[in-house]
């Protein structure tokens, strides 16, 4: 029993969020927004080569950090 408990311990893992979602929708997550900022469509820097998704007005939303959770916990969603 004692090592079942251990497993789960080590399988949470801290998760940072990052939205990109066009001007005008919600963005949800398990945690508060922290930050929005205008961005032209294209995704941070940990994408480097990716382009713009498509013209208009989009938002990057960054969320506070999740604590330790199962990955199955971490969520996030859109709306208009």
């Amino acid at each position: 029993m004692r090592v079942h408990a251990l497993t789960r311990l080590i399988a949470q893992v801290s998760y940072n969020t990052r939205m990109l979602s066009r001007k005008g929708t919600v963005s949800l997550s398990n945690t508060n927004d922290v930050s929005t900022e205008s961005s032209d469509g294209t995704l941070p820097a940990l994408f480097a080569s990716s382009k713009p998704t498509a013209t208009g007005d989009w938002e990057l939303t960054t969320f506070a950090t999740l604590p330790p959770v199962s990955s199955y916990l971490g969520a996030c969603s859109r709306s208009t």
